[in-house]
């Protein structure tokens, strides 16, 4: 027997659920139902993580601070030294990481904050193109 809400579902990938008047997205491990009625704006933003960025750049200045501490009599390990601070440098600027996150306002302007793997980028895109399509749709009427 089919439900009578199923009969409502207008969209559905890995990352969510969209009905007539709800969407549901992966949240957790766990599907988070959002009401459209209350939802104003919906976006998914991209944002950068800097820590291994950190962290290779701490362990490039360490290296040279280290081969600092050599004596003349070991120049082979100071090139060493020398040669994987300067990959780790490199390193550091040119790694890239990055986050998503889907940023949904409320009518009250309070914003819910849904973390998004890297895996269900495409996904969650769909989505958020999806619902806000369906609040266009709701501000015309």
């Amino acid at each position: 027997m089919i439900n009578s809400e199923q009969l409502n579902l207008e969209y559905s990938n890995s990352y969510g659920l969209i009905f007539e008047d709800r969407f549901y997205v992966q949240r957790e491990n766990d599907l988070s139902c959002i009401n459209l009625n209350k939802v104003k704006k919906i976006k998914l933003v991209k944002g950068r993580t800097v820590k291994i960025n950190f962290i290779t750049f701490f362990i490039s200045c360490l290296m040279i601070c280290f081969s600092l501490l050599l004596e003349q009599n070991q120049m082979i390990f100071k090139g060493l030294f020398y040669l994987g601070a300067l990959g780790f440098f490199l390193s550091s600027f040119l790694l890239k990481k990055y986050n998503y996150t889907i940023i949904v306002v409320t009518i009250d302007y309070q914003p819910i904050k849904i973390s998004v793997d890297v895996d269900f980028k495409n996904d969650a895109k769909e989505i958020v193109a999806k619902v806000n399509k369906k609040l266009i749709k709701k501000e015309i009427k």
